[in-house]
């Protein structure tokens, strides 16, 4: 029988309505909700997207997770089935994306990706976004003789500079990128690059003298 050949008494999967934005609020309130089930199989989790920039408008819902053990990361997907949610995506041990279903029947987009102790903070800074900000951040590493890859970290050649939480037995997190970028910590709700193709923060205030 052809894929498109429906049986008369085949059920009707029904159509899934997802959102199109949420404000801030509502989608903070989603991302706590679902943090709270998931965390215990975590030894680090955050929010990050659009709710950690503090965008008026979010149109889903990310996480950066560290799964507290190997097997865990498994734990964690069996939770989010366990909700009310819709798979739509998973690559293998590194991302879980699933719709999530609302109070009023529609469905909002949740993506977590997972982390490894040695590019938890990489993963914090490109998941944190914006987009647009990310490359920014790349060709200033590249100028300055680096590569900011998100599976590894700040890198020169075939070091890592910083982009975990621990390398080289030392307290590393997304702060260390900025510094060897020579760099102040940026804040999330800045990491944006204005209609003028430069970024909104102010580059003297922000530049390490």
């Amino acid at each position: 029988m052809s894929k498109q050949t429906k049986l008369v008494d085949e059920p009707e999967e029904p159509e899934i309505e997802t959102v199109k934005e949420l404000d801030l609020k509502s989608a903070q309130n989603v991302a706590e909700t679902v943090m709270n089930r998931i965390s215990i199989f975590c030894k680090q989790i955050d929010i990050v997207g659009s709710i950690r920039r503090c965008k008026s408008v979010v149109h889903d819902i990310d996480f950066v997770v560290l799964p507290e053990r190997s097997f865990d990361w498994t734990n964690l997907r069996q939770c989010i089935e366990d909700m009310d949610t819709k798979p739509v995506f998973t690559k293998g041990d590194q991302i879980i994306r699933s719709l999530l279903a609302l109070a009023d029947g529609k469905y909002v987009q949740i993506d977590i990706y997972r982390a490894t102790t040695y590019n938890y903070g990489v993963q914090k800074l490109i998941r944190t976004g914006s987009m647009e900000h990310n490359v920014y951040l790349a060709k200033l590493a590249i100028k300055q003789g680096f590569h900011l890859l998100y599976s590894k970290g700040l890198c020169e050649g075939s070091m890592i500079l910083a982009g975990g939480l621990i390398v080289g037995g030392r307290d590393e997190s997304e702060s260390e990128v900025f510094r060897f970028l020579n760099l102040k910590w940026i804040e999330p709700q800045l990491r944006e690059i204005g209609t003028d193709g430069k970024p909104i923060w102010d580059r003297k205030k922000y530049w390490r003298e």
